[in-house]
Formats: structure tokens, C-alpha cells, sequence
């Protein structure tokens, strides 16, 4: 509204598009959560469903979105079998871990920008995003003593 780019209309129906996408996601969310699927089926999933999306959408930044969204997948999967990582409850060490995740992203986003002329980078990119927020992040977490073992796994 500020810069005369979108007029009120359009912040309304995005923040009414944003609530629509949030409570969907929220009821995925809790619906998957309860789903007993084995860890085949669900890499299936982590990996197919961006794979299509990519194939439906292949142009940038549409591919990127996909490409983080199999690296999160990939990398949830991966944490879940081999580290089994719950949050530790206190804040301090919450915010600790928020600012480290933050700032990994934030380092990744700078460093990884080249070669900007390969179609393939960006894409590169979003998947090492992706595996750095579900699996290298909660990985320097517990070696940092701001995660730990999940309570059945340890």
C-alpha cells in the first residue's frame, strides 16, 4: 500500500488466501500426523510430491519452492530415523536455536548464489535449504546441547 502497489482489496484477499493455506495446512498437518504410514511410503510422498510439482511447474521460481520442499521432506525423514530429536523445553535454548537456524538460512541464501547463469542452481539451492532447516539445523542443535534425544529413542 505504501509504494501504490497493491490497493487494500489485495492485502485483504491475501491475508484471507494466507488463513485459507494456514488452516488447511494445519488440518493436513494433524490428519498426516495420526497416519501410521511406513518410512517407504512416506519417502515416497517426500519425494514425489515435489518431483511432480516440479514437473507441473518448472519454471522459477515455482521449481525452487519444489526443490526446498523435497529437501525438507527428505531431510524430516532423515531426522526422524536416525536422530529422533525432540526440543528442549527451555526458552533460552529455544531462541538460541532460533537465532542459529536463522542464521544458517540466512548464510546459505548468501553463499550459495552462484553460478546464477545454470538453471539447475536455484534449485540446488532450495534443497540445501530445505536439508539445513530439517536436518542440519536440529543436527548442530544436538551437538550444541539445545536438542536432545527423543524420549522413546533414547
Amino acid at each position: 500500500l505504501y509504494l501504490g502497489l497493491h490497493w487494500p482489496a489485495d492485502v485483504l484477499a491475501g491475508w484471507a488466501l494466507g488463513l485459507v493455506f494456514a488452516v488447511g495446512g494445519w488440518w493436513v498437518g494433524r490428519w498426516w500426523t495420526y497416519r501410521v504410514l511406513g518410512f517407504r511410503w512416506r519417502l515416497g510422498f517426500a519425494v514425489g510430491v515435489p518431483v511432480i510439482l516440479c514437473a507441473l511447474h518448472p519454471q522459477q521460481p515455482a521449481a525452487e519452492y519444489a526443490a526446498m520442499l523435497l529437501g525438507l521432506g527428505v531431510g524430516a525423514l532423515a531426522e526422524e530415523r536416525w536422530l529422533a530429536l525432540d526440543i528442549d523445553p527451555a526458552w533460552w535454548k529455544r531462541a538460541c536455536a532460533a537465532v542459529i537456524g536463522i542464521a544458517g538460512m540466512i548464510a546459505l541464501q548468501w553463499v550459495v548464489k552462484w553460478p546464477q547463469d545454470v538453471w539447475a542452481w536455484p534449485m540446488l539451492r532450495g534443497a540445501a535449504l530445505g536439508l539445513w532447516a530439517s536436518l542440519g539445523a536440529p543436527f548442530l542443535f544436538a551437538l550444541c546441547g539445545l536438542y536432545r534425544r527423543a524420549e522413546a529413542n533414547a
